[in-house]
């Protein structure tokens, strides 16, 4: 996929590297000089390949906190750009927690995420469930984890980078409709969604009219909203208007909502 270039230590030196590959596995690379050969590569995390579950968009990286633990959160969606008509893949989104957030490799190294055993199912959002011990539960779970997944529906696919803001993942997929096999290429019938999930359980996020967000009594079928446009949408972006309160969430040239804006700027000067 491409990179996905951070710094994590604010010195404003790019230090780390994520990046996934269509082998199912997401890296991390740590370097303290780009022009030497002083860069070490680990793999983060390996989805296995039995599914052919390809990585083509550079991960959606953002600084989480969660169970009393800080991490990196590595959030990806696989899907097969290559073909995009198949209507039997199972493709998910990932979101992958990076422990070790000091820059450089730990002295211990960096272990390799156990997808099938240290990554927490939400796909059922039980996170959100009205009843408290199932609630209780998926949160214990989700504190003992290494992340999450949310697995799509079939022939469901994420063609798109995610995006991280404020707490919440967004992220479109593509899903094409009935017999991809024997029709023209440039008039097939498919599904546009826009998902929006907390970044920390995969909880549902509805924006309000208001501009405010809920996640309160929604199931995971909240997760998503239909496009309106046909073709392979593009990924969430977000306009922040010069004057206004409101960020606009846009894919393609619609505007899909209108989220109150948390971050204000503030001017100050010395004395």
């Amino acid at each position: 996929s491409d990179l996905t270039v951070i710094d994590i230590d604010n010195d404003s030196y790019a230090d780390r590297i994520y990046v996934g590959d269509v082998g199912g596995q997401v890296w991390r690379m740590d370097f303290s000089d780009l022009g030497s050969a002083n860069i070490q590569s680990n793999v983060l995390a390996d989805v296995g390949n039995t599914k052919h579950r390809r990585f083509f968009y550079a991960p959606s990286v953002s600084l989480s906190r969660a169970g009393g633990k800080e991490f990196v959160s590595v959030s990806v969606g696989t899907g097969d750009r290559t073909n995009p008509l198949n209507t039997t893949n199972e493709d998910a989104f990932y979101s992958f927690r990076d422990f070790d957030i000091e820059p450089g490799i730990p002295a211990a190294g960096i272990a390799e995420i156990n997808v099938a055993s240290e990554v927490y199912d939400a796909t059922a959002n039980d996170a959100g469930s009205s009843d408290p011990t199932t609630k209780a539960t998926a949160q214990q779970l989700l504190d003992q984890s290494k992340g999450w997944v949310v697995y799509l529906g079939a022939g469901e696919k994420s063609l798109s980078k995610l995006v991280s803001f404020d707490g919440m993942l967004m992220a479109t997929t593509f899903e094409p409709v009935g017999d991809t096999q024997n029709i023209d290429p440039c008039t097939f019938t498919s599904n546009g969604r826009l998902y929006m999930m907390n970044i920390k359980d995969a909880q549902p996020i509805e924006i309000l009219s208001d501009g405010s967000e809920n996640s309160a009594g929604l199931t995971s079928n909240k997760r998503s909203q239909d496009l309106s446009g046909t073709g392979i949408p593009s990924q969430p972006i977000l306009i922040f208007p010069k004057e206004g309160e409101q960020v606009q969430i846009m894919v393609d040239k619609q505007i899909i909502d209108l989220v109150n804006q948390k971050i204000h700027t503030v001017f100050w000067h010395g004395q």
